[in-house]
């Protein structure tokens, strides 16, 4: 695997094949590096759905959590 501009780190990358990194906000789940306000961060489903469920009530309207790994730029051998 060759990662190109977008990629990421290749550590994160991999992380996120493997099943993803430790969860940035509970700290206890694991999941998948996705976009968020803050930057790129790992993040279990549930707590995903929580800040939803939040920026829901708050703002009216749900972020969007895409998954890092969809814009990565990645040459196959």
């Amino acid at each position: 695997m060759t990662p190109r501009w977008g990629a990421g780190s290749v550590v994160e990358v991999y992380e996120h094949i493997a099943g993803g990194g430790r969860c940035a906000s509970c700290i206890e789940g694991r999941g998948a590096l996705v976009h968020t306000a803050d930057g790129r961060r790992f993040l279990c489903v549930s707590c995903i759905a929580s800040h939803r469920e939040a920026c829901l009530r708050l703002f009216g309207h749900e972020p969007d959590y895409g998954l890092v790994i969809d814009d990565a730029n990645v040459v196959w051998p």
